[in-house]
């Protein structure tokens, strides 16, 4: 679920900050993404602050501390950051010095560095970020067009066979739960043909 980019003043004088995706999932944890074409106002101080602040909003005043949600940051950045690595993804949490066991899960910022991702791997030896990485990276590019029409094809055939699934579960839950066949059209909005061809599929 998309969620409202502007997380809240609590004072008039606090700063207002603006993010350029703020989602939440199924498990009430809140994701910011955020895209950022040049290293202004140092950066790495600056994701933390838009982690404190949509961590700070996860619960109301009055509420106990515990009901504080994770919140990840994904910074995908069109130039480098993290001068330690050559690595093109990093991935930062809270953890103990000496041991490396962590705090809490509660923390996670994420960086997506363009600029060091080789976009010549095949697509079909490519992981689903390394996909994504590579529309963000090459899309628009006339001599990339062909890799991104690849892309974008695999990636409508996923949404595709996930959308199936999806209503899979739902039928079987349903007759599970002995509905008949009408009251399952009437519940998924699918057609008659639809729900008797996953029926005989379960039924296999």
């Amino acid at each position: 679920m998309c969620l409202n980019p502007f997380n809240d003043k609590e004072y008039d004088k606090d700063k207002l900050s603006i993010l350029d995706i703020k989602i939440k999932n199924q498990k009430g944890e809140l994701i910011d993404i955020e895209m950022q074409i040049n290293n202004v106002d140092n950066y790495r101080k600056r994701s933390i602050y838009y982690w404190s602040t949509m961590y700070k909003d996860t619960i109301k005043e009055g509420d106990a501390y515990y009901k504080l949600k994770k919140c990840i940051v994904i910074n995908i950045l069109d130039f480098e950051l993290i001068n330690e690595t050559k690595r093109y993804h990093t991935k930062f949490k809270i953890k103990e010095v000496e041991e490396g066991f962590e705090l809490l899960d509660d923390l996670e910022i994420n960086y997506i560095e363009l600029s060091k991702f080789n976009s010549e791997k095949n697509i079909e030896s490519m992981t689903d970020l390394e996909e994504w990485i590579t529309f963000l990276k090459d899309a628009g590019k006339k001599e990339k067009e062909e890799k991104i029409k690849k892309i974008v094809e695999n990636k409508q055939q996923e949404i595709q066979k996930g959308i199936k699934e999806e209503k899979y579960m739902i039928v079987k839950r349903l007759l599970i739960k002995g509905q008949d066949i009408d009251t399952i059209i009437d519940i998924t909005q699918l057609t008659k043909e639809e729900v008797e061809k996953i029926v005989k599929e379960i039924k296999k």
